[in-house]
């Protein structure tokens, strides 16, 4: 089985061959400033963690302490151009322990040990012959820039990055140290390797090198130990499936979900407290790696099996996947989740749940129906949570809420009543439209539609005759009272493509597209479905025309009433007429 280990770079004391079948050194003078930024800003920062990885190293042993260097000539060619320099300062001078010989070339790996001289060209005819030695040359003068670009004295600055290239000390808990991950292979054929992992771009992923710590194969005639890593591996493969689920995993994150090669990272991140885009992309390895020095493989997996145990439990009890799909839903990328796994781990389930919904009330408690306006995040977490809990409420609806549909697609307050035409009047192009759309038989008999039919000249025509019919059919069919037009009480949850689509037309019109779009096999929201269908107590006729006050009253009753759970013990019974 392939081996891995974790390796400082001050540690490595082979001699690696570099074989003919690769393309030789080729880093710009980019290469070379982003790892050296990227050390830079590593060592200053002190919240970055003790380990800065850099890409794995894929070596095929061939002797003692002789390796094939498969994947790495790059970094480690760079590294120890990076070290010549460092090693230059005689009270602290640092010297790599490693060296490179390349078969390309038979004196490359002694022009490698002999560069010096910064400001030293290479002729033409010499890079025609060999460009490696060009790209040396230059990555070593690149390297001496970098220094000096920084403005002040280069001294400190190599000293913070001199000090991340040395062994480990056991002695020094805070030492920040560079390293690699050390991924021996057992291949029988290396180049093809080489060609896996470059020129078809396969990588060795985060995932996969801890999969690789954890299901480490130990000589050994333990029976049990043996079957236990065969389940260990049925199990790894069994949680990148679930979790490659859009459902379960849009219930877990609001990240993307797209933004993960492999699925399990996700629980990694969630096992260890982490997050998706910190500064060190293998932080979860780094964590795994921290783990092992005082526990097993098999125990370290266990736990964090449990974990998976304790999500999926969630994600299939219908109370606790709305409760938890809702905080996660509302806390943008701040994830809560690792915070509920450590409280599930020692808190009975009652204790718990509680927990949870006082996290809940928390967010919706002062709500203000008399004043909360558009464009509020409270009327946001409000319309949600009442959609959640909708479903939630009714034991025989078996359907969940796809918390995953928020996340994935944009999702926008939609006026029921259309709040404002001003943008809408200047799109001629939209006119016929909502004519067609808006404007009944009957009305078609009114004198301002017969305006707008013969007004074809020009523009400034078209507009003005529009505008004319426009508020001859709204003051027909719109409720006058407009106190409450950006309030709560005229608000619904809909994704954004519905919504542009919608957005114009009057309550009548609206409804029969969002029917339409419900028959097509959208996800309506259920409280968006019940305003336009007007499934609540007191609510006005359905054949009413328009969003009356009366329907938004009924509607601010209804998300009172799924909501009393969470909502101040004193409410007062308000609606929209004062």
């Amino acid at each position: 089985m392939p081996q891995l280990l974790i390796r400082p770079i001050g540690e490595i004391d082979s001699d690696f061959s570099i074989p003919d079948y690769q393309r030789g050194y080729r880093w710009e003078k980019i290469n070379i400033e982003q790892l050296l930024e990227d050390l830079y800003q590593f060592a200053l920062d002190q919240k970055a963690g003790n380990t800065y990885f850099l890409q794995p190293v894929v070596v095929k042993k061939i002797d003692e302490n002789q390796f094939e260097l498969i994947d790495g000539q790059q970094r480690l060619t760079s590294l120890f151009l990076l070290g010549k320099i460092l090693g230059l300062n005689e009270e602290d001078p640092l010297k790599l322990k490693y060296n490179l010989e390349y078969q390309t070339s038979g004196d490359l790996s002694s022009y490698l040990k002999s560069i010096t001289n910064p400001d030293s060209n290479i002729s033409e005819e010499e890079f025609k012959s060999d460009p490696n030695k060009f790209y040396m040359n230059q990555a070593y003068k690149t390297i001496n820039e970098w220094f000096d670009s920084k403005g002040a004295p280069p001294g400190p600055i190599k000293t913070k990055i001199r000090a991340l290239l040395q062994p480990n000390n056991e002695d020094d808990v805070n030492q920040k140290l560079a390293k690699v991950i050390w991924y021996e292979t057992d291949s029988d054929n290396p180049e093809d390797e080489f060609r896996k992992l470059n020129d078809y771009a396969i990588k060795l992923t985060n995932a996969e090198l801890i999969k690789a710590l954890i299901l480490r194969f130990k000589q050994t005639k333990d029976i049990d130990e043996n079957k236990e890593q065969i389940i260990t591996a049925a199990q790894w493969d069994n949680i990148e499936k679930q979790l490659s689920n859009p459902s379960f995993f849009g219930f877990l994150t609001n990240e993307k979900i797209q933004s993960y090669d492999t699925k399990i990272d996700l629980l990694f991140e969630l096992h260890f407290k982490k997050g998706h885009h910190s500064y060190n992309k293998y932080e979860t390895l780094q964590e795994v790696e921290k783990e092992l020095k005082n526990k097993s493989e098999i125990e370290l997996w266990r736990e964090i099996y449990h974990s998976f145990e304790i999500i999926s439990s969630w994600y299939n009890d219908k109370k606790m996947y709305h409760k938890i799909g809702y905080l996660v839903a509302t806390s943008g990328k701040n994830s809560i989740l690792p915070e509920l796994l450590e409280q599930s781990r020692s808190e009975r389930h009652s204790v718990f749940e509680s927990r949870l919904d006082a996290r809940i009330k928390e967010k919706v408690r002062n709500f203000d129906f008399d004043n909360a306006s558009f464009g509020e995040d409270s009327i946001e977490n409000m319309l949600i949570l009442y959609n959640t809990l909708l479903i939630l409420e009714n034991e025989n609806n078996k359907n969940f809420f796809p918390f995953y549909l928020l996340k994935s697609k944009k999702w926008e307050i939609e006026h029921i009543q259309p709040r404002s035409d001003a943008d809408f009047k200047r799109r001629t192009e939209l006119y016929d439209e909502w004519v067609e759309k808006n404007v009944t038989d009957e009305d078609r008999t009114l004198e301002e539609y017969t305006a707008y039919l013969h007004s074809k000249n020009t523009k400034s025509q078209i507009r003005t005759s529009f505008e004319a019919l426009y508020e001859k059919i709204v003051e027909k069919y719109s409720d006058q009272n407009s106190d409450w037009i950006n309030g709560i009480g005229n608000l619904c949850l809909l994704e954004k493509g519905n919504n542009i689509a919608v957005s114009n037309y009057l309550f009548t019109t609206k409804r029969e597209m969002i029917m339409e779009f419900d028959k097509n096999g959208d996800f309506i929201p259920l409280g968006t479905k019940n305003c336009f269908m007007r499934y609540f107590e007191n609510a006005s006729e359905r054949n009413i025309p328009f969003w009356t006050s009366q329907d938004r009253n009924a509607y601010i009753q209804d998300i009172k009433r799924v909501l009393v759970d969470y909502l101040n013990d004193e409410m007062e019974e308000v609606g929209d007429d004062k």
